[in-house]
């Protein structure tokens, strides 16, 4: 009896073994970058025709878009050498999707807070370590995408983003997700691929976002 019950220890360690694997080769290439990079992207046709206020659909230059600010409902600066966004940014009062994924910005100006149209925030791989309490003004905020940035604990000013819907906090080390995440009740999809978790704050949080999808909860 004693050696049955040492091989069910074994396979059971074993099969838990298997089940890990694919995370834990998931999580290495990830941060190798040899596993492709999602987007977060809202076509850019669906944003134009909600809006209607801008005359170009889409600026991938900083100064072309602050010399006519006005015009601009899209700003793609994705893996541009841009190492913070001047207070200038203000003016963009039309602006409703910024993208800002592999630039080499250290913080978002206070400014951000004024993009009172602002429903998309992409700042994947970017190596900003906190969020300015300015950016608790963006109501009309739909997705926050903070996929492997530097930040080191949750950003509490993320609750205030009350009509948030898709949040992405993948392979960010913020430790504990603070209970009031359920404060964000329009939320839909919450990814928290590549956090370390114990099995109790997983029940917990699945207990405190009964509505929504939660992603890399493994």
């Amino acid at each position: 009896m004693h050696e049955k019950n040492i091989s069910y220890s074994k396979l059971v360690g074993t099969l838990a073994l298997v089940l890990a694997l694919p995370m834990v080769v998931f999580v290495a290439l990830r941060r190798l970058e040899l596993w492709p990079r999602a987007t977060t992207k809202t076509p850019v046709s669906t944003v134009s025709q909600s809006t209607g206020t801008c005359a170009t659909e889409m600026v991938t230059s900083l100064s072309a878009a602050l010399a006519s600010p006005a015009d601009v409902c899209v700003l793609d600066l994705m893996d541009q050498k841009i190492t913070d966004l001047p207070p200038q940014i203000d003016t963009l009062v039309n602006l409703e999707e910024m993208h800002l994924g592999g630039t080499s910005m250290l913080k978002l100006p206070p400014e951000i807070g004024s993009l009172g149209k602002l429903r998309v925030l992409d700042l994947m791989d970017v190596p900003i370590e906190t969020l300015p309490p300015e950016l608790g003004n963006l109501r009309e905020l739909r997705n926050l995408d903070i996929d492997d940035t530097g930040l080191t604990s949750f950003p509490e000013v993320i609750v205030q983003l009350k009509n948030l819907e898709v949040l992405n906090l993948a392979f960010v080390n913020v430790g504990h997700i603070p209970d009031s995440i359920s404060q964000l009740t329009h939320l839909k999809e919450l990814d928290v691929t590549g956090i370390v978790m114990t099995e109790t704050d997983k029940i917990r949080l699945k207990n405190l976002l009964p509505n929504v999808t939660i992603i890399g909860l493994q």
